[in-house]
Order: structure tokens, then sequence, then C-alpha cells
């Protein structure tokens, strides 16, 4: 693993502070509210996409939406929250919205998804003898494997088959999240995870007991997952027609997927994003529609 990473708290926070270039544009949008209230954002710590810091909340995407609230004319409220229970809030109506989030077939039920991003899970364990896994049949047929995830992370219909599975079997460990996951992989209570591998180089660098592990990761690509889209799930509970429609729009605007893409580059420099996360396509604004397939950040 890269030792770049044990930099990147220093240089995220340098990174947050700056003023992005979209002064303009917001001064003059803000001058007319276009949202109808204020937006109800619980989030939850995943890697360096959002970080929770003695209760304050940073990262790539509160970064970028704050930018671009204000060029709306729109507040945004973050408020730090277990993953399950982000994922909770959104099902019963009690979030606006869900960033990021993969995309999925129980999530779609419940809000219209816009693509930002496009990752891709692995298999992810510690140092000592490699695993050498290909997919997630072989994590189920080697019985000595334990598997320890985020409860509230989805990867798709598989990866919730393979979890109900180890669960009956009594291999799985379910942590709130990455930190947890990593505490567990340190203490040999499991032996590898499934997530996409920036969560877990992100989670690493904000905690000094187990910052050592960086070097010690190994990551094999499973069969199981291609590429799939992570972005944001905007309630069609919770919020108004016209303001789901006003977020829609924004959210479809290319240059917000660009720009989360570059500060995710920026946060992770140094780091091997290649093969496991990457933008996705920018079609023209009359092209883009919401999407309601279903998933890769959780």
């Amino acid at each position: 693993m890269p030792n770049a990473l044990r930099s990147r708290p220093a240089r995220w926070r340098a990174c947050r502070g700056v003023a992005f270039g979209l002064v303009a544009l917001c001064v003059a949008a803000a001058a007319q509210a276009r949202c109808s209230r204020p937006l109800q954002a619980p989030v939850a710590p995943i890697g360096l996409g959002v970080t929770v810091d003695a209760g304050q909340v940073g990262g790539v995407y509160p970064t970028v939406l704050r930018e671009w609230a204000v060029q709306q004319g729109c507040e945004l409220q973050f408020s730090p929250v277990p993953r399950a229970r982000q994922e909770l809030l959104l099902e019963n109506g009690h979030a606006d919205l869900m960033i990021p989030a993969s995309r999925s077939s129980r999530r779609d039920a419940w809000g219209d998804f816009v693509p930002l991003l496009q990752a891709r899970p692995a298999a992810i364990s510690l140092g000592g003898r490699r695993l050498y896994l290909s997919d997630l049949d072989q994590v189920l047929a080697r019985k000595e494997l334990r598997l320890a995830v985020v409860r509230g992370f989805d990867f798709g219909e598989r990866y919730r088959e393979v979890l109900a599975q180890l669960r009956q079997a009594g291999r799985l460990v379910e942590e709130v999240d990455a930190v947890a996951v990593a505490r567990v992989l340190q203490a040999g209570m499991a032996d590898l995870t499934v997530m996409t591998p920036t969560i877990m180089w992100g989670a690493l660098q904000g905690d000094d007991r187990i910052s050592p592990l960086a070097d010690q990761l190994r990551v094999d690509a499973l069969q199981d997952f291609d590429w799939s889209e992570t972005g944001v799930y905007l309630s069609r509970q919770a919020l108004a027609e016209p303001d789901r429609r006003h977020l829609m729009q924004m959210f479809r605007d290319p240059r917000l997927s660009q720009r989360v893409w570059t500060l995710t580059v920026e946060a992770y420099a140094g780091l091997p994003l290649e093969g496991w996360m990457r933008p996705v396509p920018t079609p023209p604004l009359s092209a883009a529609k919401p999407s309601r397939r279903g998933p890769s950040s959780p």
C-alpha cells in the first residue's frame, strides 16, 4: 500500500479550506432561494467521501454539495448517523437524500437515483497468507473464512444472498463502519471484508490505532462485481415535487459529477484508484435521465 496514505489527513484538511472557483455563480443564485425548506441529509462516514470528526461533517461529497447548494439557493443540513440508519431514514421518508449510495433495487423503491461516480467492490484482507479469492462462491465454500461487513452496505442481490448464508452459518461479523471492520480484521475476528477499496483506505488514515494496517492490505478483484454506479438517492416521500425536480436537475448537471471526481482524485492522491473507482460518462444535460435500475458506493 502506498505510503502516501499517511499524509492524507493534512492534505485533505487543506483541500477543504480552499475556495473552489464557484463564488460568482453562488452569489448570483443564492439571491433567490430555489428550495422550499432546509434539506435533511443524514450521512455516515465512508472513506474520504464523507468524514466525521468530533461531530463535524466533511469529505468529498459534503464539500461538493455545500458548494452546489449555495449556488442553487438551497440549504443542506448534514447530520452524522450510522450507515444502516442512513438507509432506514431514506426508506421511512425522514431523509430528503442519501449520499453516497450505490444503486440497488431495494432503494429504487424509495427514491430516484442519479449517478455521480462508478465504483467496484473487492475482497480485502490483511497481510500473512493471501486468500486468492476470485468470487463470492469461494468465500462460501471455504468454511474457515469469516467475513466482516459494514451494516447497511448494499452491493447488489448476490452480495445480500451471500451475507444471508454466512449469517445463518455464524460466519458473518457486522459492524457500524469501516473503521470497526478494520479493527475486527486486525484482531483476527474475521478474515476478510468486501467493500470498495477506497472506503478502507480512507478509514485507515483517520485512526492512528489502525493506520499501520495500510501497508498490510491485500485487495482481490471479485468476478461477482462489475463496474456499478454510486451517487445520490432523492426521496420521493420526503421531498415536495418542485424540490425533487429542482434537485434532480442540479445533480444531473455533468459539472457536479466532474467536481466529485476531481476532489476524489485529490483526496486519494497517490493511491491506485484505477480498477476501483472512475468518473461516470458525461452525456449532454438534455440526454441525462434519472435511473431506476439497480447496484458501488454502498
